[in-house]
């Protein structure tokens, strides 16, 4: 999975979740930290799943993502970034990756300081989802 933020990018592969490549990140720090919080969301995806079904396509994940969407008269998606890769997963045939990315974007926003208010107020379902992981 690569993301990229302006000019941050990084990667992390399933068959290495444990690794996080960032590159490009052209001093600009926020853009690091962004892109550092969203690989370090597909890590925990790829890391912490049950019986190989990663967070993202578990059903509380699924579900959390139904209930925000209904909360929010339909809006599913946390950002357009993640709206274009669903599509784009969705047209190449890999439904396994489709939320992959939902749940890379609702970690760094979680994560992260200036965005988490809103992101608690806008996706109050994931935000529980995600308490739970961190907090337990």
């Amino acid at each position: 999975n690569k993301t990229e933020f302006g000019y941050a990018m990084g990667e992390v592969y399933l068959d290495t979740p444990n690794t996080i490549i960032l590159y490009n990140t052209y001093g600009d720090k926020y853009k690091y930290y962004n892109t550092l919080l969203h690989e370090f969301g597909h890590t925990i995806d790829f890391t912490s799943n049950n019986n190989g079904i990663m967070i993202s396509n578990s059903f509380v994940w699924k579900n959390a993502i139904r209930r925000d969407g209904l909360y929010r008269k339909g809006s599913y998606y946390v950002t357009n970034y993640t709206k274009q890769w669903a599509e784009k997963y969705m047209s190449i045939g890999e439904d396994k990756m489709v939320m992959s990315e939902d749940f890379a974007e609702s970690i760094r926003l979680y994560l992260n300081p200036k965005t988490r208010n809103k992101f608690i107020r806008d996706f109050p379902s994931r935000s529980e989802v995600l308490k739970k992981i961190f907090n337990g």
